[in-house]
């Protein structure tokens, strides 16, 4: 059976806004975060990891060790840039992307982004 995966690059705004890649996969109709790896600009760039992808939900695999560089598991979602990167339970956050603050929001997000590859 083929899999249907991608990769997503978040940023740690707890480690030097340092970039990293999660790999999700499609089952059924959800995503799941499987791994994560420490990643270089310029290798996300060359592998054309994906920047943007349309998602119904999003979860955690059993194994999944959260962020290479802080551990967090949760991601949140820039309201102005749209990236992503780790979010540890504050009520506002600093983007590392765009530096924009915002109070975060949950709920199901149409797209997702990450690098602007």
């Amino acid at each position: 059976m083929k899999k249907t995966a991608a990769v997503i690059t978040p940023r740690c705004p707890y480690s030097a806004d340092r970039l990293y890649g999660i790999r999700i996969e499609k089952r059924g109709n959800t995503w799941v975060k499987t791994w994560s790896f420490s990643l270089k600009e310029e290798v996300a760039q060359r592998e054309h990891f994906s920047s943007q992808i349309e998602i119904e939900n999003f979860i955690d695999d059993a194994d999944f060790p959260g962020c290479p560089f802080c551990s967090a598991h949760q991601l949140a979602q820039c309201g102005e840039c749209r990236k992503i990167y780790c979010y540890k339970d504050e009520d506002k956050v600093k983007c590392p992307w765009c530096g924009s603050e915002s109070e975060v929001v949950f709920g199901q997000w149409e797209t997702v982004s990450g690098g602007g590859y």
